[in-house]
């Protein structure tokens, strides 16, 4: 009986194993790492009311928006590089199969965490919406981001 029982587990540890293999093998979609993105356009909402920004032609968030990359790597690293032309390591994941839902940890000299919501890579474009807090104040920014020419 007890020789049962540990094959059992030894079966479902072995199931589970091979799922998790599995699981680690979704493809990421090739244009998300051979391109250096850069803004293309954002459209933000705070206590202020909405701003917008598009690159090459319309400015009205107060912020130069020009300087931002984003370089992401199959192993999950990467860069970003802020309007103020900064450049720090991030780390990133799929939070989920269907990969709408983004992680990117930028380390600033301490991690920052945003979660990318409604993410779509299509039309040599990557689209996402983020909420998130700025110094006690709630921010909502879509972002559509073009590569680098």
């Amino acid at each position: 009986m007890i020789l049962l029982k540990t094959a059992v587990v030894c079966s479902l540890s072995l199931a589970i194993v091979k799922t998790s293999c599995k699981k680690e093998q979704v493809s990421i979609n090739p244009s998300l790492t051979s391109a250096v993105w850069q803004l293309g356009e954002l459209a933000r909402n705070d206590s202020k009311g909405n701003s917008y920004y598009v690159r090459g032609s319309k400015n009205n968030t107060g912020i130069n928006y020009d300087a931002i990359r984003i370089k992401f790597n199959e192993d999950g690293t990467g860069y970003y590089t802020t309007d103020e032309d900064r450049t720090f390591p991030l780390e990133w994941e799929f939070k989920n199969n269907n990969h709408d839902e983004m992680i990117l940890r930028v380390n600033y000299g301490g991690i920052t965490t945003y979660l990318w919501k409604m993410v779509v890579i299509a039309n040599n474009s990557l689209y996402s919406t983020t909420l998130f807090s700025d110094q006690g104040e709630n921010l909502m920014v879509t972002t559509r981001y073009i590569p680098t020419r």
